[in-house]
């Protein structure tokens, strides 16, 4: 009987610890584009910064607060998002794990949404799938390349968010 090697993955996840904050992933944009929505049933305010530190400068507790990042190469924004949120390192792993099947995980009262994102190129004639990662906990939201419509749809639901 002939004996044969199984292949050995060269994945930069093979050689570390769990909840290391690694990309994998295709980088799609020279930096994230980082967006805050605050709202309530007064008021609603969107903006987009430049810095994670500037989010949680204008967190305010009275209101649902929203964040969404689009491009999730740079580790350190999402270790900030973390240690500001009190996120589990396992679920912060994940949402830079691009490659993640959809699911839905509870992590320290934090509900964890994965789901892909498929769109279709006409002028290709392709249709691609990304990665869409959401956080769900008490007054906040934190989505990952969520689309301006999905935005205005998930605003709808009826509870409180991180």
């Amino acid at each position: 009987m002939k004996k044969t090697r199984a292949a050995i993955s060269t994945s930069p996840m093979n050689s570390t610890a769990p909840g290391s904050l690694i990309f994998v992933g295709e980088q799609k944009m020279e930096h994230p584009i980082i967006r805050m929505i605050q709202y309530d049933t007064e008021s609603y305010h969107e903006y987009e910064l430049d810095e994670i530190d500037k989010v949680f400068e204008r967190m305010n507790l009275n209101q649902k607060n929203w964040i969404n990042i689009d491009g999730l190469h740079d580790e350190k924004v999402v270790e900030q998002v973390g240690k500001q949120l009190n996120l589990d390192p396992l679920m912060l792993e994940d949402i830079l794990d691009t490659s993640q099947r959809p699911k839905c995980e509870i992590y320290n009262g934090h509900l964890y949404l994965v789901l892909r994102m498929i769109r279709y190129d006409e002028h290709q004639d392709v249709t691609t799938s990304e990665q869409f990662s959401m956080v769900l906990g008490e007054n906040n939201r934190v989505d990952r390349d969520l689309s301006r419509a999905t935005q205005r749809t998930a605003q709808c639901l009826p509870y409180q968010y991180v």
